[in-house]
């Protein structure tokens, strides 16, 4: 019973990360698809720059929403492992979104709202690293993914439990895809040498 239950709570979190509300937003701010502006990814980045920055906040704050909502409802019924597990399953529901055919966006705030809600220290460093590592870089996926790894380990060093390393590892594994691939689409469209310059401001139409 306590498997389904965690199973239940666990496809319950992967169904409200699939809720895309900055493709809502979108349509209520600008009346067009996101996914058809900019970097045609339905997520706050894209609402930002096709919309305003208010929106973007807005859509941003809803997805991280959708990553905290889900620990919390893991941690309430099912426990810490379920907990975090729902985390992940949010994330993967925010990028691969049942009601947008298997679509969607990076994960970025509902994996922040996930962590601020298991531990707002990790919050904290990642803030710090990604900030570092985007000044330094100019390259949104060296600054996200570099961060994100940062923050987990600074989370499984706090931790020192199993549950932490399970979070980590397949958090990383839910997001790391789409990063890689958006990169590698960068470097195709535009060659090594002009990547950094788009690579931060990948919402912006191409």
């Amino acid at each position: 019973m306590e498997f389904l239950i965690a199973v239940g709570l666990i496809l319950t979190a992967y169904c409200v990360g699939g809720i895309p509300f900055c493709l809502i937003l979108g349509k209520v701010a600008v009346g067009k698809d996101l996914r058809q502006l900019g970097d045609h990814n339905p997520g706050a980045w894209n609402l930002m720059f096709n919309a305003n920055l208010l929106w973007g906040v807005a859509g941003a704050l809803l997805d991280a929403g959708k990553g905290a909502f889900a620990f919390w409802l893991g941690l309430r019924f099912g426990g810490p492992l379920v907990g975090y597990l729902a985390a992940v399953a949010a994330v993967a529901g925010h990028n691969w979104s049942p009601f947008l055919r298997f679509s969607g966006g990076k994960g970025v705030a509902a994996a922040l709202g996930g962590l601020v809600a298991i531990s707002p220290w990790a919050l904290i460093v990642y803030a710090f690293l990604v900030t570092t590592l985007l000044l330094v870089t100019r390259r949104m996926a060296v600054g996200i993914l570099g961060a994100l790894l940062g923050s987990l380990l600074f989370l499984i060093a706090w931790n020192r439990d199993l549950a932490s390393l399970i979070y980590s590892v397949t958090l990383l594994t839910v997001m790391a895809p789409k990063y890689l691939i958006d990169a590698r689409i960068l470097q195709t469209q535009h060659g090594s040498s002009e990547q950094n310059r788009y690579d931060l401001f990948t919402a912006k139409p191409r």
